[in-house]
């Protein structure tokens, strides 16, 4: 895996959630918040990688997991 793999999924999450808090603009926030839930997660899985010295390759696959875990 990449950076560039990363970002592509990362892009492709952004489009997802977007829509679904597009859909529900009266009552977005349950979407938003999972969204922004997986993007903590996804932030907390770069740290602990760092912290445990994981490769470049185990830290990116670490952090989509941590994106995706939803």
């Amino acid at each position: 895996m990449t950076e560039d793999d990363f970002k592509a999924i990362h892009h492709f999450f952004e489009e997802y959630t977007g829509r679904f808090i597009a859909r529900h603009p009266l009552d977005s926030r349950p979407y938003a918040l999972k969204k922004e839930h997986s993007l903590k997660v996804c932030k907390n899985t770069e740290i602990l990688s760092q912290v445990l010295g994981l490769s470049t390759t185990d830290a990116l696959v670490a952090r989509t997991a941590g994106l995706l875990h939803d």
